[in-house]
């Protein structure tokens, strides 16, 4: 009996936690990523994939394919969706990642989502 009321009572939070839309809960930005298909290439945990993780790359340190090093600020990461092949991260194909055409509001919803993902 004591087992069943457990049961329930966790049934019960989970379908209050459904229904407040908790448990389905993305971070900003996430949903415009997976609809654009940048989740497919760049990882947002511990996943390696075709491209650049976006673990911890907002205001990192970037090496590119010629040497040189930049800041991942606002600006390149910006260029970096809308013109991706202006600067190739070393170690990483030019003419992998396609344009992705974004108005200025989801270029700003993308740069919060970047931005969160430690």
């Amino acid at each position: 009996m004591k087992r069943m009321t457990i049961a329930i009572a966790c049934l019960l939070v989970a379908t209050l936690l459904l229904g407040c839309g908790v448990a389905a809960q993305t971070a900003p930005g996430e949903d415009l990523a997976t609809a654009k298909g940048c989740l497919a290439c760049h990882a947002i945990d511990a996943t390696e994939k075709v491209g650049p993780t976006w673990v911890g790359l907002a205001g990192s340190q970037v090496e590119l394919d010629d040497g040189t090093t930049l800041i991942a600020d606002d600006a390149y990461l910006k260029e970096s969706i809308l013109e991706p092949n202006a600067k190739i991260v070393a170690g990483y194909s030019s003419y992998m990642m396609p344009a992705i055409p974004s108005s200025d509001q989801e270029l700003d919803s993308l740069l919060a989502f970047i931005k969160s993902v430690k």
